[in-house]
């Protein structure tokens, strides 16, 4: 652009192209893992412990527990208000930082498709066929079309160390969360699942 343009042009303009330019420079990460704030998921060298954590980007630890899932609808008013205190007094008492997580899921019912497949495979009668293809259909049928709302607690440490004292401590709440944290693979299916919002 020479002089006599620079002056036909208002200053913000020429601003803003300039600032064009300088973002159009700018190198964005393109790969997951630089953009990730998860680093990788490792063993707990333990005595007390045989269990993974995630080591993230900034070199802390995240624990994944699995809240318990009651059916409100088969619950009395008792019940419910006993599982709401329960969960408010771990939220007052448990200070350290913890995130919660919840997503809707497909029903997983491969294990019993599994089971089914196998009594169609090994049946001796006619009936005994149609009823495990009937199951078969409807256990599909399922998996397809419901979905299950599953919640998550995330805990926090800045060491392994650190984190072993706080597993001991969040198993105080063993009506809440399960007792056992999640496994290897639950930890990738859902950071997966996270992170690739298709529809299923």
């Amino acid at each position: 652009m020479n002089e006599t343009e620079s002056r036909l042009i208002p200053s913000r303009i020429q601003k803003i192209e300039q600032d064009k330019i300088e973002l159009a420079k700018i190198k964005i990460p393109t790969t997951f893992l630089s953009v990730s704030p998860y680093k990788r998921i490792v063993e707990m060298d333990s005595n007390t412990f045989n269990e993974t954590v995630i080591q993230m980007s900034n070199d802390t630890y995240v624990q994944i527990y699995k809240y318990k899932s009651y059916d409100l609808n088969l619950l009395n008013v008792e019940e419910k208000r006993i599982l709401i205190q329960q969960f408010a007094n771990f939220l007052r008492i448990y200070s350290d930082d913890i995130k919660n997580v919840s997503l809707m899921f497909p029903v997983n019912t491969t294990e019993q498709q599994n089971y089914w497949m196998m009594k169609y495979e090994h049946a001796k009668t006619q009936i005994q066929k149609e009823l495990s293809a009937e199951r078969l259909l409807r256990l599909k049928a399922i998996q397809t079309h419901f979905k299950t709302q599953t919640h998550y607690c995330y805990i926090f440490s800045n060491t392994i160390q650190e984190m072993e004292d706080k597993m001991r401590n969040i198993n105080q709440y063993h009506s809440l969360i399960e007792s056992k944290p999640l496994t290897r693979e639950e930890k990738e299916q859902l950071l997966y699942r996270l992170n690739n919002q298709e529809p299923e």
